[in-house]
């Protein structure tokens, strides 16, 4: 028991010790650019032609990776004061959360977590126009319902429109896919028919940038850069959450041992 015991915690000490130090090339970029859908017709019906912009800072400081995008939010007439400032903080933790420690890059056992990050404080990348009325939202019109009924005002639907800020397509047939007549399509992804559910699916290809980002940094052969899950193994948290048992239980052990006085074997004191 005593083997397993510290075995385990052995396991727990290697897994939290930390990355081993290396030296990575760090920097920041302004990146931004045009996206276009020609036109298409799918199941009878014709969509597009679609085109936009995108632009955001990227960087890499040695600890993370970060998207920084500066958001212009223009109210229409019907909204307070307070309800705009509450409508921007709530925008940014929406898209925050969503696009969050889902995915990390890894270096043998150097982790980088992925990040966005979105304010309001201007200069800005984006100026999106937001209204209580019905509408078609995209990109830079967010409306609070959709003109055929249902409710757009969503942090799934703000997160979607966000990936198109970052250069992403859309996901499903009737907006601005990629390589029509074979696009990239997804039930369940944030950019696809997902926008909609509590948790959309945020698949490893939409922080595929990221990967190609930190590879152009440090392009040397010494550095074995991938994308992960940033939601540990099974396994994995199998061990760490033993690991931690393991070491409460020593503990315990230990702090028993001192508090019970030495009993001989024969019984007396």
């Amino acid at each position: 028991m005593r083997i397993l015991i510290k075995l385990m915690i052995a396991t727990f000490l290697i897994a939290a010790s930390g990355p081993v130090s290396a030296h990575y090339v760090t920097g920041e970029e302004i990146v931004n650019g045009m996206r276009k859908t020609e036109a298409y017709t799918a199941d009878g019906a014709t969509y597009g032609p679609y085109e936009w912009t995108y632009k955001y800072k990227r960087s890499f400081d040695g600890v993370s990776l970060t998207k920084h995008v500066e958001i212009n939010f223009v109210f229409d007439d019907t909204y307070t004061a307070e309800e705009q400032a509450t409508y921007k903080t709530t925008a940014e933790k929406d898209i925050e959360r969503i696009w969050n420690n889902k995915f990390v890059i890894r270096d043998g056992d150097k982790k980088f977590p992925i990040l966005v990050d979105v304010t309001t404080a201007g200069p800005f990348d984006q100026t999106v126009n937001v209204s209580k009325n019905a509408g078609v939202t995209d990109m830079l019109n967010w409306y609070a319902t959709h003109t055929n009924g249902g409710n757009t005002d969503l942090p799934g639907v703000r997160a979607h429109e966000f990936g198109h800020m970052l250069g992403l397509f859309d996901e499903y047939i009737g907006g601005a896919v990629d390589k029509f007549p074979n696009p990239t399509l997804s039930d369940h992804g944030l950019m696809g028919s997902g926008t909609y559910d509590e948790k959309p699916v945020m698949h490893e290809r939409y922080y595929q940038q990221y990967l190609d980002y930190i590879r152009t940094l440090n392009p040397d052969t010494d550095h074995s850069f991938r994308l992960v899950s940033a939601v540990p193994e099974p396994i994995a948290a199998f061990l760490l959450a033993a690991g931690l048992l393991a070491m409460a239980l020593h503990r315990m052990g230990g702090r028993t041992r001192s508090c019970v006085p030495c009993v001989p074997s024969s019984g007396k004191p």
